[in-house]
């Protein structure tokens, strides 16, 4: 397995000198979640010292995964400076969630369509306080930069309802852009999903909130502006997929425990952190086969909003994925079927 997150280990890993053993990890402590922990620590502080947004917002949504492999005693002079890096927006024990898209799976979601009722699906499901890490496979998502070979691609998105001067109810979201096939990172962009449903490329106290590299001449404001629509759509599908899928799509990956690695490799088909991985399903959305043809409805009833393969394509051969939002059917004017109350 290769998830963006794992590769960033491994790199943090690479990068462990004397001076950060000194800082209180032991010699012989060579797990690099501790390694990439200790990083995003550095990272986020250095980005504040530089004014940087966008990577202090974007290591911050890391830090809930990173923060439990902080060292237990670490030196005193890192143990005062992990609770000045870690968000002080959400407490220490918050549990964020990882998802990793099977290649079909980013497929199916890139090209389904969104509508309006989606926002309310996951945000209950989510509750108010979350995090989370999509892991998008090599080439799912990709867009031009207008330099000659210069394509780029999301490799990962993060996202979490909590943030420095978040608006109510808004939420954060960064996305982490890479050369076509590489973990060679081509910069970030960040925005907001609102409460009506839009994606902002902005917050409400700076004009732009996008990685320095991602400027002019490099990118222009347009560039930024696709990424951020592209992402924001496919997050929420991502997140609706993942409350409102079958069961069958979500696979648990387990974390390997730091006593199995080997070379700061996980085992076979897990990974470095607890995932949960996300396989596409031909089974979604409502089934009308094996309804007699005389069957009818003669009450009124709610039809909760989920995700249906529709046939488009040459003479319907393909299956695009959309999403249906909440309605009532059955006869106009006939009662409503009353819903099962638990007590």
């Amino acid at each position: 397995m290769n998830t963006w997150m794992d590769m960033n280990c491994r790199h943090a890993l690479r990068a462990w000198n004397d001076t950060n053993r000194r800082a209180g990890f032991p010699d012989d402590d060579w797990d690099p979640r501790r390694a990439f922990a200790y990083a995003t620590s550095n990272a986020i502080e250095m980005a504040r010292i530089d004014g940087n947004v966008i990577d202090e917002r974007f290591f911050s949504m890391m830090m809930p995964f990173a923060r439990p492999w902080f060292p237990d005693n670490p030196d005193p002079s890192v143990a005062e400076r992990i609770p000045a890096t870690f968000p002080d927006d959400i407490p220490c024990d918050h549990r964020p969630l990882g998802l990793i898209l099977t290649r079909e799976t980013a497929g199916l979601l890139s090209n389904a369509s969104a509508s309006a009722g989606m926002y309310e699906q996951w945000r209950q499901k989510l509750g108010s306080e979350w995090t989370v890490y999509v892991d998008v496979p090599h080439s799912a998502l990709t867009f031009n930069t207008g330099r000659p070979g210069g394509n780029v691609q999301i490799r990962a998105i993060l996202a979490a309802s909590w943030g420095k001067d978040l608006p109510a109810g808004h939420v954060q979201f960064a996305v982490q852009l890479t050369d076509m096939g590489t973990e060679t990172s081509h910069g970030r962009v960040g925005g907001l999903l609102r409460v009506d449903e839009r994606v902002s490329p902005s917050d409400h106290r700076s004009d732009t909130w996008a990685d320095r590299s991602l400027q002019p001449p490099f990118a222009g404001r347009a560039l930024q502006d696709r990424v951020l629509a592209r992402a924001g759509t496919f997050l929420r599908l991502v997140l609706c997929y993942y409350h409102i899928g079958p069961a069958n799509v979500r696979e648990p990956v387990e974390a390997t425990p730091s006593h199995r690695l080997k070379g700061g490799k996980p085992g076979k088909g897990k990974s470095l952190f607890a995932l949960t991985r996300l396989r596409a399903s031909e089974h979604v959305g409502r089934s009308l086969t094996g309804l007699a043809s005389s069957w009818s409805l003669s009450e009124r009833q709610e039809v909760a909003g989920h995700f249906r393969l529709q046939a488009c394509g040459p003479q319907r051969s393909e299956r695009r994925m959309i999403w249906i939002a909440g309605y009532e059917r059955g006869p106009a004017g006939s009662a409503i079927r009353p819903k099962g109350v638990t007590v």
